[in-house]
């Protein structure tokens, strides 16, 4: 026996209907999943930069620049954890970004030879005219006074 091409055609629907339904219900896990490999991606650059930043020590010469960043990928291995992949992946690009910053500033500081804390160049003071020897001292203002008592008695 052979079956019909109306059996055959309704078993092809229906079989049809089946993949649709696993597919849409699948969508979702492999949008997550993409994201979570996303993030991972951008660890792997951060922790990349954090690591020539610390060879070119710069949690000596850019101090300020190394503890951010290192902290910063430190926050974003936390959101990680949480499965927010989202501000997990922004923190390891600003992690990347700032290990980048430091590894140059520590460059910078160690060829011109500047230790950290040393300031760069010092302000100079804005020089304001001496006072004139005959100018009157400012006038007091009035102290403010209410003549009419308040409810708690003031």
């Amino acid at each position: 026996m052979t079956p019909s091409s109306s059996a055959v055609s309704a078993s092809t629907r229906l079989a049809l209907r089946l993949v649709r339904a696993v597919g849409l219900g699948l969508l979702p896990a492999l949008l997550v999943g993409c994201t979570a490999t996303k993030s991972t991606v951008y660890f792997a650059k951060a922790e990349q930069a954090l690591y020539e930043a610390r060879a070119l020590d710069a949690e000596t010469w850019a101090p300020y620049m190394w503890t951010r960043a290192n902290e910063t990928m430190k926050k974003s291995r936390e959101e990680w954890a949480y499965a927010d992949f989202g501000a997990a992946e922004q923190l390891a690009i600003e992690a990347s970004e700032l290990a980048e910053r430091a590894a140059k500033r520590a460059q910078e500081n160690r060829s011109n030879g500047v230790l950290p804390g040393q300031m760069r160049e010092l302000p100079t003071a804005a020089t304001a005219p001496p006072p004139a020897e005959d100018a009157a001292p400012p006038a007091q203002p009035e102290p403010v006074t209410n003549p009419t008592p308040t409810p708690w008695g003031g």
